[in-house]
């Protein structure tokens, strides 16, 4: 394996052999360290490499806003405070950590397939609008949020304890012992685990399979949707609150609330909540 480091000597351009520290473009085998420069990396129709790594030191754009750069690698790691970051392709590992608090700091485009991706430091904001991905880390991080559009990616589990998550895509279990979950648009979320000092807001129209609250600080909230109103499967309080006022929707609880501990039902009186 070689490791090749961005020079940008000739241009902005990745497909530029004068561009690298070898004189030559990346491959399948090589670790791009990309750690220099201010300049725009843009490119097209660009060689999968093992291992992609933007660092501090790099001051420039990795790809533009609404041209994302399509690269394939095995693992992409992204601490770089200061520069954002379009990218679009097939990861198994994408681990970002210290980005900064602008718009866009992580930015991953369509059709992108991700197998993990690990957010795990820094207040930046990154917005996932690929096709797949089975598993999202969101730990550590209190003042970073993400988030999934519509045309976004199903995404099989999420782990957080901290940050703001807002996905109007569809997760199949989320686990949450810190931070806040919302769940937007027409999402379906087919099992919620809360725990710890966290919020689940289900402000979509859509399903909320199973929900277990299960520690006192923690609350299902359904205050923010203002949508046609969400229905709710299963829920289980264990102990925690689920709060159901002041939002416009209505909610169908299809089994109704089990109230397993001492946990908490708020409801509003200008609130329609429909048992089924």
């Amino acid at each position: 394996m070689t490791i090749i480091t961005w020079t940008g000597a000739a241009s902005g351009d990745w497909n530029t052999a004068g561009n690298w520290s070898t004189n030559s473009i990346p491959t399948s085998s090589d670790t791009v360290i990309i750690n220099g420069s201010d300049k725009t990396i843009s490119g097209t129709s660009i060689p999968a490499v093992s291992e992609i790594k933007i660092l501090d030191g790099f001051t420039g754009t990795f790809g533009v806003s609404g041209g994302n750069l399509d690269v394939d690698a095995t693992t992409v790691f992204i601490k770089s405070p200061t520069a954002p970051v379009f990218i679009s392709g097939d990861f198994t590992t994408v681990i970002i950590t210290d980005n900064d608090g602008t718009a866009d700091s992580v930015n991953i485009g369509s059709n992108s397939n991700i197998t993990s991706l690990r957010y795990l430091g820094g207040a930046g904001k990154v917005t996932l609008a690929g096709s797949t991905l089975t598993n999202l880390e969101f730990i550590g991080t209190p003042r970073g949020s993400i988030t999934i559009p519509s045309t976004g990616p199903t995404v099989t589990t999420v782990t957080m304890d901290a940050g703001q998550l807002d996905t109007s895509a569809n997760i199949t279990t989320a686990n949450v012992s810190g931070g806040e979950l919302s769940v937007k648009g027409s999402a379906n979320l087919t099992t919620a685990n809360i725990r710890g000092k966290s919020v689940v807001s289900f402000e979509s129209s859509g399903t909320l399979t199973t929900a277990n609250v299960f520690d006192k600080p923690s609350v299902l909230t359904l205050e923010k949707n203002v949508s046609a109103g969400a229905t709710l499967t299963d829920v289980n309080l264990y102990d925690g609150t689920l709060d159901d006022r002041s939002g416009s929707g209505a909610t169908t609880y299809t089994n109704g609330v089990s109230v397993r501990g001492q946990g908490i039902v708020r409801a509003d009186v200008n609130r329609t909540l429909v048992v089924t």
